[in-house]
């Protein structure tokens, strides 16, 4: 249910593909209590709201991407998300910038195939892919709405639904 002008907003950071396999023990630790996280204020901030909010998926195995992909192909719109404002775990982009990639990388850029536009560095590509343990809460809510979860710490901006789809753009 992804309207053109939705907010996309993400409930936790990125990169618990990337950092597990090839972060610091420090960087590691972190991971993993975000992954010990629930989503359940994330939910409940969402519910308390429902009428505008469009769209919810929570973030996997497919990574943003393809999580974002199933989303816009399901409302007929196209996800464009700025890579640069990512919230991330600590070291996910130093490992990305490094060239390392997870298992699943191949399998979910393959899943999101000709779908994809890109204008993203491909660190940045490769933390979209980035299969998710326990990954945070994707939502397509209005824009008065994202400002609103935006203010609370407990979310972030990343993108836009446009008219033009289906489809996902990284830039």
């Amino acid at each position: 249910g992804a309207i053109a002008g939705d907010i996309a907003v993400l409930s936790k950071p990125l990169g618990t593909g990337l950092v597990t396999a090839q972060g610091s023990e420090e960087n590691k630790r972190t991971a993993i209590a975000g992954m010990r996280t629930l989503n359940r204020a994330a939910a409940e901030s969402l519910r308390a709201h429902y009428q505008n909010v469009h769209a919810v998926t929570d973030v996997t195995g497919y990574g943003l991407a393809g999580h974002g992909w199933e989303i816009a192909e399901r409302s007929g719109v196209t996800l464009s998300i700025e890579t640069g404002v990512l919230p991330l775990y600590p070291g996910a982009l130093d490992i990305a910038l490094a060239g390392h990639r997870t298992g699943g990388d191949p399998r979910n850029r393959a899943y999101v195939g000709d779908h994809l536009t890109s204008t993203a560095s491909d660190a940045h590509v490769a933390l979209c892919m980035d299969p998710q343990t326990s990954g945070g809460l994707l939502a397509a809510v209005t824009e008065s709405l994202a400002a609103d979860l935006v203010a609370s710490g407990l979310w972030t901006a990343i993108g836009t639904f446009e008219d033009d789809g289906p489809g996902i753009t990284l830039r």
